[in-house]
């Protein structure tokens, strides 16, 4: 039986959530059927109800239901950007999403970026302080946005108000948006000042795959083009049951959040406290005091388990934990796992979960990475090249202007030097380290290197990377 013990009115809510979830899934329909509404930009029917439910439980003024995850809702923001400023440029910070760059791409939206530092032993891209980005608004005083991805992967939460704050000190009218698709529950950076925010809701909140809100506060962002870059972007043929787990998931958290969060941090802190016992290196609180210290991170998302896989890579534990625990962890790294405890692992013993989590660090490697001519299965301190810290360095073109070159693909081998023609987005550490525009590094091409030799993964055109498109000379 679990060890974490709810309050039955939770688990009856959990219960009957799950069932109206399969209910939903049989009468499954388009959203284009005229009882149902319209998900567009102006919603509908039931759709309009839900989407009116959600604005009064977040606390602002509009917000749409999407089965299309952030990705969309990304795109959505970027096109406001560029439909509403042409031409001016987007300070970013530099860990976004690869769906913030493909749109700036695709609207022709020119980007700036907020740098960012990396902690090597967790493989953390760490988010920059609100005093570093109110300096970059100083380097870039032409940009008409700001877009904040917080939370990080591994739970690394910026301070959304602070960040908003200071900003507000030298651009009072400048909208701030945040990717908070890694955000879960009611408190999101509208809270805090945002005026814009993107959440995945089947990351952590609990609907089904797809699901996402797209929230808005009118002080800043002009509502009704907000709404019609929705309609242009989102599909007039969404999944009903899908946006009907975006409404029930936070009906949840209306009523249980103090209690659903109280749970989580009850099963995620037993597996910190089980590992770390064992001698295995888990983030918590105490590894990022530098951070917090330095205004860069404001708090670290307890749902959220990163910890050390050594002495096999990330990779290589990943894939045992999937096969033999039946777990899927999050996020994999070259010595480090991240899970995260979702509503369904509520369900689960915590305390069998890092039993067997220390079983599969202890199980044999996986047959194929037994060739003792493989690299070093677990490099310490290795750093990715951060790139788009060195934007204004590397920068040859704008990415939107690169794609709509003349390009080419070549080796990766022969690529230093050339300009990149495409996005390329490594795991770790799970941000771009190439797009479009930016002269090619040989750290760069060498990280890519050494990370598929470990079984890392790369989002590229070519996945395998032996070929990258380029800028044709």
């Amino acid at each position: 039986m679990p060890k974490i013990k709810m309050p039955m009115a939770l688990q009856e809510a959990l219960e009957a959530y799950r069932a109206n979830s399969v209910q939903a899934f049989r009468f499954d329909m388009s959203v284009s059927h005229e009882p149902l509404g319209s998900a567009l930009g102006s919603p509908s029917g039931s759709v309009k109800s839900a989407s009116e439910a959600l604005s009064s439980i977040f606390g602002c003024d509009r917000s749409w239901i999407t089965s299309m995850g952030s990705t969309t809702s990304n795109h959505v923001c970027m096109a406001y950007i560029g439909r509403m400023f042409p031409g001016k440029p987007v300070l970013v910070t530099a860990n976004p999403h690869l769906s913030l760059v493909n749109s700036a791409v695709d609207f022709n939206v020119p980007l700036r970026f907020v740098p960012i530092e990396f902690e090597p032993a967790f493989e953390l891209p760490v988010l920059p302080s609100a005093k570093l980005v109110k300096g970059c608004l100083g380097e870039f005083p032409d940009v008409a946005a700001i877009v904040v991805t917080s939370p990080t992967y591994e739970g690394l939460n910026a301070d959304a108000e602070s960040i908003t704050h200071l900003v507000r000190q030298v651009h009072p009218n400048i909208p701030i948006f945040f990717d908070n698709a890694w955000g879960w529950g009611l408190d999101t950076p509208l809270a805090h000042g945002a005026d814009v925010v993107v959440r995945s809701s089947h990351k952590m909140d609990g609907a089904w795959q797809g699901g996402g809100v797209l929230l808005a506060q009118e002080a800043h962002v002009d509502i009704d083009v907000l709404s019609q870059c929705v309609s242009a972007r989102f599909s007039t043929s969404q999944s009903y049951p899908i946006l009907a787990s975006v409404e029930m998931c936070y009906g949840l958290w209306h009523h249980f959040g103090p209690t659903l969060s109280r749970c989580f941090s009850a099963w995620s802190d037993e597996i910190r406290t089980l590992l770390a016992d064992a001698g295995i290196e888990v983030l918590d609180e105490d590894k990022i005091s530098q951070f917090r210290d330095s205004g860069q991170v404001a708090f670290l998302d307890k749902r959220k388990i990163t910890f050390s896989s050594k002495p096999k890579t990330g990779f290589e534990l990943s894939e045992v934990i999937h096969e033999t625990a039946h777990y899927i962890p999050e996020k994999a790294g070259i010595s480090n796992v991240t899970l995260i405890a979702s509503l369904k692992a509520l369900s689960l013993d915590p305390t069998e979960v890092a039993e067997n989590i220390l079983k599969c660090i202890d199980a044999p490697f996986p047959e194929k990475t037994k060739d003792s001519n493989s690299p070093d299965r677990s490099p310490t301190n290795m750093m990715p090249p951060l790139c788009l810290n060195k934007w204004e360095e590397l920068r040859v073109l704008e990415a939107h202007e690169a794609v709509r070159r003349e390009t080419e693909r070549v080796p990766l081998e022969e690529a230093s030097d050339r300009i990149a023609a495409e996005l390329i987005t490594p795991y770790p550490p799970g941000i771009p380290i190439i797009i479009p525009g930016q002269r090619i590094t040989d750290e760069g091409i060498e990280y890519i290197r050494l990370l598929c030799s470990l079984g890392g993964d790369v989002v590229a055109e070519d996945a395998s990377m032996k070929e990258i498109r380029v800028v044709a000379s």
